[in-house]
């Protein structure tokens, strides 16, 4: 995981990316009320996972948010699952086929 600083025009925050894919951030939220001491917005991208992960009081807690909530989302996949074959590759298995070959 990698944070980038987000370069948007009125933007004001980092982004959080997995490899090539941004998979969530944190943002200064200037809506909030004045009197509100939660400004930080954590975010998340990934399917399954609520996108607004809350608001907190420091730049510091909202990252820590958004990285749990993207090592969670990386935990629950599957790690020893059988790469699926496609196309003509799955057609050449002598398994699919009952068939072998010597």
């Amino acid at each position: 995981m990698e944070w980038k600083n987000d370069s948007g025009k009125y933007s004001c925050g980092k982004n959080l990316f997995l490899g090539p894919w941004k998979v969530g951030g944190v943002h200064y939220d200037s809506c909030k009320n004045r009197n509100d001491p939660a400004k930080y917005a954590a975010t998340c991208t990934l399917p399954g996972i609520k996108n607004l992960l809350g608001h907190f009081e420091t730049e510091e807690k909202a990252i820590e948010t958004a990285e749990n909530a993207v090592k969670h989302w990386l935990n629950k996949l599957p790690s020893n699952a059988p790469a699926q074959r496609t196309g003509a590759e799955g057609d050449r298995s002598g398994a699919a086929t009952g068939s072998t070959s010597s």
